[in-house]
Parts: structure tokens; C-alpha cells; sequence
């Protein structure tokens, strides 16, 4: 059964294009088609194995995350053996075996539902696994020389690439960096599902540098706290202000639903329901606002309408 809402065919194109206007200006035009047309035919093959696997249960996000993991690294790791002069009849081969690797990686560590954190770290030990066995393997069957080897091994264009953003980002966001930086140390302390439900709202570059700097031993040691404490309070001010809840209207609308209700299904809908919401509906005196933070009012008033809406739904079982 199909993945819904998964489109691996557009996901692949996407990212090709996207890696378009990232190649590096040393990689010649030839090499460079080369790298955007592995992009999409990895990402294409990953992306279907996916989606036509009955056995594997994800949903779209998690079938993305995937096939965004095997594009980004064969985006990086074919630079890296260009850059490392290993031969074209060889690259195919290494590719395939990271691919697979890739995929197989951050399959089991979607499954186990894994924190995002370890979801990367565990991805990139395995293509540095992978790829180091792989090219010292060419030089023991004597297809490269171990000077060869040596040279793409020191290659890394995802760290030079983080260098250069990094380098750019504090030359002119500065402020940025900061807030990001603040956060990391906000986060580390932080239990591991409120840091998933954060990280996953954010933009997927902003959590790189993050879960990079949550990394750093020490991190509150290394900046100076009334910089943190000004850059978590950018970022409070930059919240959007809570939505004023108007418990007068909150009330008005559960009314009219208690209203328009038998007594025989108010009963059954809350007869399981706590002492304070029974006292909220039964009791005209029930000191609704000393009880209930206007929030909480909005939620369970929310609850009790749609639970009495949906009762009313069933005749079978309001009779």
C-alpha cells in the first residue's frame, strides 16, 4: 500500500534541483551532471522501495527523512571522490554501498523511533563506516594507490560546507546564531520528547547547527550568560502573544450544546467524567473561573461538545 502524501518522484527532482545551485565551482560541468542525476536516481529507487513495502509502516515525514538522508550524502560523498581523484568506473560501486547503507540505517533507527539527534548521528558514523571500508578495499585489490586513498578519506564537503555557512552566517547573522546557540544549551537539559516536538517545528538547517552545538562539552561555560539571557529573550519577544480566550463566548456555546441535549445523553457522555467536570455542568453555583484557568475551560468545553455531538450522532445508543 502506498505511503500517503509521499511523492518520491517529486522529492527526488526536488532535491536534485536544490543540489544545483549548491555544487562547489571546482567540480567541472561534466561531474556535476553526474552528481545531480545520481541525486535523483538514488532518491527515486529509495523513495519507491518505500513506498511499495507492505511490511514498512511509515508515514510520509519519516519516508521523506529517509530519502532526504540518501540524497544529502550522495550529494556529499560523490563530491568527496571527485575532489579525492578516485577513478569514474569506481565511484558507482562505493555509491550503491552507501545508498543501501543509508537506508538500512536510518530505516531501523525510524523503527526503534529513535530521538533525532541519534537519527543523525547514527547515519553519519555509518556512511563514514561504509565509505572507509569501501576505500581501503579498493586499495588492498590494488585499484587505487594508498596515496589515493588517503587523499579522498581527508576529503569532507559537508564539513566544508557547514564551515563556509557558518563563516557567512556569523558575518552577517550574528543575532541569529546567538538565538540558535541559546537554544542549544535551552534544549540540552531539556527531556529528549520536548526536544523532538521543538526540533521538528524548526527549520531542518537551524536543527543541524543545533544539535551540533548540543554536542559541545560545556557550552554554557564558553558564552557569556547575559548574551544567552538576551538572546532567549529576542526570542520570547518574536512568540507570537497567546490567543486572549474569551470564557464569557466559551460558555455561551457549551450551554447551547448542554441545552439541545437529552438529559439521558448528558448523563452517559460525563457519568465517567471527573467530580469537577460533573459539578461544572450539573451545579449553576460551581465556581467555574477559581477552578478552571480560562485555557482549561476552553479544552474541556471543547471535549464535552464534541462528545455530546458525537453521542447524539449514534441513535442506536440514545435511545
Amino acid at each position: 500500500m502506498a505511503i500517503a502524501g509521499f511523492n518520491y518522484k517529486e522529492l527526488a527532482a526536488e532535491l536534485a534541483k536544490q543540489a544545483v545551485a549548491l555544487v562547489p565551482e571546482d567540480i567541472p560541468m561534466p561531474e556535476k551532471k553526474y552528481i545531480i542525476t545520481l541525486i535523483n536516481n538514488f532518491c527515486i529507487i529509495s523513495g519507491k522501495s518505500l513506498n511499495d513495502d507492505p511490511n514498512i509502516k511509515f508515514d510520509a515525514s519519516q519516508a521523506t527523512i529517509i530519502t532526504q538522508f540518501i540524497g544529502e550524502w550522495a550529494f556529499h560523498k560523490s563530491i568527496d571522490l571527485i575532489r579525492g581523484g578516485i577513478p569514474p568506473q569506481l565511484r558507482d560501486p562505493i555509491m550503491q554501498k552507501l545508498a543501501f547503507a543509508i537506508f538500512e540505517e536510518a530505516k531501523l533507527a525510524l523503527i526503534k523511533k529513535l530521538p533525532d539527534e541519534q537519527v543523525v548521528n547514527l547515519v553519519e558514523n555509518k556512511v563514514n563506516q561504509v565509505f572507509g571500508a569501501e576505500i581501503q578495499g579498493y586499495v588492498q585489490k590494488g585499484a587505487i594507490t594508498p596515496e589515493q586513498a588517503q587523499n579522498v578519506l581527508q576529503q569532507s564537503n559537508i564539513d566544508s560546507m557547514a564551515q563556509k555557512e557558518n563563516e557567512v552566517v556569523a558575518k552577517f547573522s550574528n543575532k541569529k546564531i546567538l538565538k540558535l546557540v541559546a537554544m542549544a544549551m535551552i534544549l540540552k537539559k531539556m527531556p529528549q520528547e520536548k526536544v523532538k516536538a521543538i526540533l521538528d517545528s524548526l527549520d531542518p538547517h537551524d536543527v543541524k547547527f543545533i544539535i551540533d552545538h548540543m554536542k559541545v562539552e560545556n557550552l554554557e561555560n564558553k558564552i557569556d550568560k547575559s548574551i544567552v539571557l538576551e538572546s532567549l529573550y529576542d526570542i520570547r519577544r518574536e512568540l507570537p502573544e497567546p490567543k486572549e480566550i474569551n470564557v464569557e463566548k466559551v460558555m455561551r456555546k457549551l450551554n447551547r450544546a448542554v441545552s439541545l441535549s437529552k438529559p439521558q445523553v448528558i448523563e452517559a457522555v460525563i457519568k465517567q467524567e471527573r467530580s469537577n467536570v460533573k459539578n461544572f455542568i450539573y451545579d449553576q453555583k460551581f465556581p467555574t473561573l477559581s477552578v478552571f484557568t480560562p485555557s482549561m475551560l476552553q479544552i474541556i468545553s471543547d471535549y464535552l461538545e464534541e462528545k455530546l455531538n458525537d453521542y447524539k450522532e449514534k441513535p442506536s445508543e440514545n435511545k
